[in-house]
């Protein structure tokens, strides 16, 4: 499987849009964690999936998306897809709780859809049009009021097939042909951004993470003042420990400081910039 993935970074490695091709095998997509619902707010504070997913060719929804909790996620990640057989036991708990229109009507959960998507139109699975985020092929909705949750977004080369008493079907991706995808995760409605940017591109662990590195800048900022003050009291002795430790607190500040600008950036966009977070975390090292 050829795999580009542009995936949004923070220091830590959380992502929010995952940008990429396939070609082959399945794919584990993202992970992200989505906050809990309050419900006197259930719609500002729902998690959100939504993106597009198209290919180069007429492929016809040959492939599988499923976004899983954790629980769910575990007994399916079990499995290596490689034939019928897999298929149908990676998909066997998965299958009678998820809602199909065709298969399992009665299911109780949204969590697959039929990928590709035609380009410029809705995936066919999405049968409430105006639940899917504007400009984009297919919308997930995560509501949980009992807790924050990890969950797992991947596309498996499995399909339903309702000609043949709805078994799965192993489809592997013909030669040459590229599935692309760019789907964003968030936390909190995608129509209002402003409500929480610091929490809306930030999977929920990684929470107010740019407050918390602004607050630690300003402390630094703080202390490099000091010591600059008392460096100049042994009159700029570049062997002197007063300098060292300026020399250290200063590199931490400028690593602090290029994490804050990372962090902030992708508050705003969902990208921010990821080579910052390495030159960050070298600097952070080399101060101490």
């Amino acid at each position: 499987m050829r795999l580009l993935v542009f995936t949004c970074f923070l220091a830590t490695g959380v992502a929010l849009r995952v940008r990429g091709v396939i070609d082959r095998e399945s794919l584990l997509i993202a992970k992200f964690g989505f906050q809990k619902t309050v419900s006197t707010e259930d719609i500002d504070t729902r998690g959100y999936v939504f993106g597009n997913v198209s290919s180069n060719s007429d492929l016809d929804s040959g492939l599988t998306m499923s976004l899983l909790p954790g629980g769910y996620f575990d007994a399916f990640s079990d499995h290596v897809i490689d034939s019928d057989e897999s298929c149908r036991a990676a998909f066997a708990e998965i299958g009678g709780a998820a809602y199909d229109s065709a298969c399992n009507p009665s299911g109780a959960e949204d969590f697959l859809r039929r990928v590709p998507c035609d380009v410029g139109t809705l995936c066919k699975d999405e049968d409430q049009p105006k639940l899917v985020v504007k400009y984009n092929q297919f919308t997930y909705i995560v509501e949980d009021f009992q807790h924050p949750r990890f969950w797992f977004l991947s596309i498996s080369p499995c399909r339903r097939q309702p000609s043949l008493n709805c078994t799965w079907k192993y489809t592997a991706v013909p030669n040459g042909v590229e599935i692309k995808y760019d789907i964003w995760l968030v936390n909190g409605n995608p129509y209002k951004t402003e409500r929480n940017p610091l929490e809306y591109q930030f999977s929920f662990e990684k929470q107010d993470t740019a407050e918390l590195y602004l607050v630690f800048l300003l402390t630094y900022a703080v202390l490099c003042v000091v010591s600059w003050c008392n460096w100049r009291l042994v009159k700029y002795r570049l062997g002197h420990p007063v300098f060292v430790l300026l020399a250290s607190i200063v590199c931490m500040f400028l690593g602090l400081g290029l994490t804050s600008l990372h962090v902030c950036l992708f508050a705003v966009d969902g990208v921010g910039l990821p080579a910052l977070g390495c030159v960050a975390r070298f600097l952070r090292t080399f101060s101490q």
